[in-house]
């Protein structure tokens, strides 16, 4: 806003009077430079003037300013508060998926240690009856005809016995090796995901993660369907 100074012609008068000496009125000169003090005197309240409205301006603009950079401050900070939290929660769920694993590798290591012990207790059985083959067979060359009769048909018992305890083994063994996952993570199906898509994830095969879990049918996955990943 400019000023309009009517300053000088307030002032005149004032400036008129003190300028009397010993009586004489002030000369033309004296006073068209007393009116350019003034003049000059006015300008640079205007300028002061001017110089407060800038300077006021530019106050404005730094209060503006650091108003955005306290809402730019206050946003980070939410943004972070967030991200922290997400960071947490992810935490929280590694430390309880890391538990139930530790809880089902001591079930697994428990049903495994029986598995074998019960294995090496039916391999001491076979091989008992293998001997006893053996022994049996040994004795065949020194018996008589009904002797021999009566030991080949309990050879061809214990044979069988022995057959059909290997075949026992093995099947005990196959279902043995599906509880050998012990190392792993646990997955929820999301949607639109296929089983392929999950193993190339997670850089393993098909078929373990099929075995892992006993799926017969790969392609009826179910949203928030769960699976245990095995790794080796």
């Amino acid at each position: 806003m400019r000023l309009k100074f009517l300053l000088p012609f307030f002032l005149l008068p004032f400036f008129w009077t003190v300028s009397l000496r010993g009586g004489d009125l002030a000369t033309k000169d004296d006073l068209a430079k007393q009116e350019k003090q003034i003049q000059a005197f006015g300008e640079r309240i205007e300028q002061i003037s001017k110089d407060l409205q800038e300077k006021q301006a530019n106050l404005s603009e730094e209060i503006l300013s650091s108003k955005d950079k306290i809402e730019g401050i206050n946003g980070d900070t939410a943004k972070s508060d967030y991200q922290l939290n997400q960071q947490k929660e992810r935490l929280d769920l590694l430390e309880k998926n890391l538990l139930l694993r530790e809880k089902e590798k001591s079930e697994k290591f428990t049903l495994i240690n029986e598995n074998l012990t019960n294995l090496e207790k039916s391999l001491l059985e076979l091989n008992n009856k293998i001997e006893k083959v053996s022994t049996e067979q040994g004795k065949f060359s020194l018996s008589s005809k009904e002797e021999k009769e009566s030991l080949e048909k309990k050879i061809n018992v214990l044979l069988e016995e022995v057959t059909a305890e290997n075949d026992n083994l093995r099947k005990r063994l196959a279902k043995l090796e599906k509880t050998v996952y012990l190392v792993g993570v646990y997955y929820t199906v999301k949607e639109g995901e296929t089983l392929a898509q999950i193993a190339k994830n997670y850089k393993t095969s098909l078929e373990e993660i099929i075995k892992a879990n006993k799926i017969e049918d790969p392609s009826l996955l179910s949203i928030g369907q769960r699976l245990f990943i095995p790794q080796k």
